[in-house]
């Protein structure tokens, strides 16, 4: 590792599964062709690819990685040197938080389409604007509708 170089883990300081990470960086060796590599567990530059990386031309700035695919841990970035693997510096290792539950989109039933029905007894056909009810039997269907009537 270069000694005049530096690459650290800004925000968030605690990521969460989901978040964009920022690392700020300096170098007394800069390059256009510089660049932050981040790894997965123990593995290394050029001991296969990278997760994620992004060029850091000049000799010090922030750069923003979109993690939002990456879960667990642990990770380490890299601040590799002249698109090589040649490491200049690298974070302590980082992990995410699980993220918050996503709630899923659901279906409810309203109270127009539960029916109380006693137990042994025959359960009425469901009602029928806009849907077409099952077959039911004559011995499951429902009496007619009486209205009051006013004299």
């Amino acid at each position: 590792m270069a000694t005049g170089s530096a690459l650290t883990l800004t925000t968030p300081a605690h990521p969460v599964e989901g978040d964009k990470l920022t690392f700020h960086w300096t170098t007394d060796a800069p390059d256009t062709k510089n660049w932050v590599g981040v790894y997965d567990g123990t593995r290394r530059p050029g001991n296969g690819s990278s997760l994620l990386w992004k060029y850091t031309p000049g000799g010090s700035g922030d750069v923003q990685l979109d993690t939002s695919a990456l879960t667990g841990g642990p990770y380490t970035a890299y601040l590799l040197a002249k698109d090589g693997y040649g490491i200049l510096a690298q974070t302590a290792p980082f992990d995410f938080r699980p993220g918050p539950a996503v709630v899923r989109p659901h279906s409810a039933v309203d109270a127009l389409t539960a029916t109380a029905v006693a137990p042994g007894a025959a359960a009425p056909c469901p009602p029928s604007p806009g849907w077409s009810p099952p077959t039911c039997s004559p011995s499951t269907r429902r009496p007619a509708r009486r209205t009051a009537r006013t004299g």
